[in-house]
Formats: structure tokens, sequence, C-alpha cells
């Protein structure tokens, strides 16, 4: 294995965050090598068919990164600012701005004294306090916590005809380049032989992200079309062997990569799933699970069914499945028993 597969097998395993920061610090410490931020989304994703290629591109649709929250101090400058004031008035707030805690003013008891500071009776300063306790006590704490930034997925599903083509979120990553300069020291070569070796690992790294991506896809079309309930069983070791690559080649893929669908934002394992015997053909854990919600949704309240019921129904719809594999997906659906359920909870996930 060259040092350059090696690099680009390792560059899998990374979401588009991470493999950014990679290549963020190659680019601090290689002159040879920058990065471009891609400022216009790509203008056609890749479809099975031309995935390794990985060249053509369509825009594609990222969740709003929330950005950071105004600061305490901001926030209240903003609201003084909407008061008329006159400059000594304004002065005075923004020295009682400057010396604001989060925790908010009168944070401590109070006793008497205040009153003759402020020359009024303990009567007037106690309705004060009433008013001032109305107040929120520590308003600047809605500022402590930052509001955590939406992740954007690192591939992009669209609908594309009767199918669906698949492309990286260009969007969230930069481009590599190599620059090359004369008359290098020795030195300077290598790390231009480096800067090289990392544009080649990413190229790689997305080629290889695109094939197996398109793969699932193209494989679970009616997954993204209809539901659960057509989710078909799938394994790792069938989307290696129709891509050419190892197993563990596509399970370094699918464990962090997430995808933007028509479904909403789905991790690549979720595309997997475990098969049960069927009259036809095998049927997968999931669409198997739907179904059984759907029944327990469906059902007389008065009258649930029993996992041997829901067994039987299965069955007689061609699905071949044991009574206490019932059980286990119903637990995993968090549905309760039908007992539980007949003396008046309803099923649903929690």
């Amino acid at each position: 294995m060259t040092r350059s597969l090696g690099q680009a097998i390792g560059l899998l395993k990374f979401n588009n965050q991470e493999l950014s920061a990679f290549l963020a610090f190659h680019d601090a410490v290689n002159p040879h090598l920058s990065l471009i931020a891609q400022g216009h989304p790509p203008d056609r994703p890749v479809s099975r068919s031309d995935a390794p290629t990985g060249a053509a591109t369509r825009p594609v649709f990222v969740e709003t990164l929330a950005g950071p929250a105004a600061g305490l101090y901001d926030h209240v400058r903003r609201e003084v600012g909407l008061v008329p004031l006159v400059p000594r008035e304004r002065a005075i707030a923004e020295r009682l701005i400057e010396e604001l805690e989060p925790t908010g003013w009168l944070g401590r008891p109070v006793d008497d004294a205040l009153s003759k500071i402020c020359g009024c009776s303990r009567t007037d300063l106690l309705a004060h306090f009433a008013t001032i306790r109305g107040f929120n006590p520590k308003p600047g704490q809605q500022f402590g916590a930052e509001t955590p930034a939406a992740v954007p997925p690192d591939l992009v599903v669209t609908r594309e005809g009767d199918g669906f083509a698949v492309d990286l979120n260009r969007s969230s990553l930069p481009v590599v380049k190599v620059g090359r300069t004369t008359g290098m020291a020795a030195s300077d070569q290598q790390m231009l032989v480096a800067a090289r070796m990392v544009a080649r690992a990413v190229e790689r790294r997305n080629i290889a992200t695109l094939q197996i991506a398109a793969e699932i896809v193209f494989r679970q079309s009616a997954f993204l079309r209809e539901g659960e309930g057509a989710l078909l069983p799938l394994g790792l070791r069938e989307i290696a062997e129709a891509v050419g690559v190892h197993v563990s080649t596509v399970s370094r893929v699918v464990a962090g990569l997430r995808m933007d669908t028509p479904r909403g934002p789905l991790g690549l394992r979720e595309f997997f799933s475990g098969a049960v015997s069927g009259l036809d053909r095998p049927v997968s854990a999931v669409a198997v699970r739907a179904r059984i919600a759907a029944m327990i949704e469906a059902e007389d309240p008065a009258h649930p069914a029993s996992d041997a019921d829901l067994a039987a129904r299965l069955s007689g719809d061609g699905v071949s499945i044991a009574r206490r594999t019932v059980a286990k997906y119903r637990d995993a659906l968090r549905i309760p028993t039908a007992s539980a359920r007949r003396r008046g909870s309803r099923p649903g996930r929690e």
C-alpha cells in the first residue's frame, strides 16, 4: 500500500468538518498547499453511473448555521440606546453597564441603610422591591450558553427524473491547491511532495465516498420515496462488492457521514438493515418494525393485538417472524404490551 493510499483510507472516517480541520492544519504548516473556499454550490449532483468521477454537481441545500448570540453588554447597550436620555443620564447608564454582572443587579440582600441612601421610607422601598422582584433576577444568563450550530450534511441527495443523484456538500469542503516553484531547496521539495500526497488522498477519499453513497441511494431509492416501510435489507458487504472496495472501506465511510435527503437529514447507517424472511424475498427489519407500529396504531383500543396476533398477521402477509421477535421490535419502538394498551395507554414513541 502506498503512503498516499494509506492516507486516503485514513481520511474516509472523517466527516466534512473533520476533513476541513485536517486540511487547515496542513495549509498552516505547508507553504505549497493552499485552500480555496467554494463560494458557489455545485452545479449538478452525481448519479450512480458517474459517481467515480465526481466532477459534475448541482446546487445544494444546507441547513442554516446558527450565528453567535449577542452578548449581554451589547444587548443592554442596544436597549439603552432606545431610551431618550440626556448626556449625563447616558453616562450613568454606560457606567452601570460596565459594572453589570450576568446575575443582574441587587443580587445580595439589602438592609435599612438603603432607604437612607435613597431618601425614602421603608414602605416605599419595599414597594420598589416588589416591582424589581418582578423582573428576571438573572437576565444575563440567557446569553451564557451559545446556541449550538447546526452541523451541515456531508452529502446531498436530490431528485433527478425518476431517481436520485448524490453529491458531496462542497459548500463545507475547501478546494485543495498545490503550488509550484522553481529552484527549491531539498526541504521545500519534500514539502511539495507532501502537499501533492494530501491532495491525492483527498481526491481518493471524495471519489470513494461518492461511489459508496451513490450505490446506497440507488439500492434504497424506494425508501427515499416511500419511507421506512420500503427500506430493503442491506449489508456493508453488498455495497463493498458492488463498488469494488473492501468492506472495511464501506464501514469507515458510513460510520460518521450524514446525508441531506428528500426525507430530511439521515446518517448513512440508517440505510442499512438486517433481513427477515419473506414469502417472495427477504424484508428489512426496519420495514417490519414500521409495519408493526402501523398495525398497532390502527388497532381497536378496546381489543389490542397481542405479539402472537401481530406475528400471525405478518405471517399472513408473507413475513415469517416469531412472536418473541415481534416483542423485541415492539420494545425497540417503545410501545407497551397489549395488556398495558388495553388499560388505556396508547402506543407512542417516547
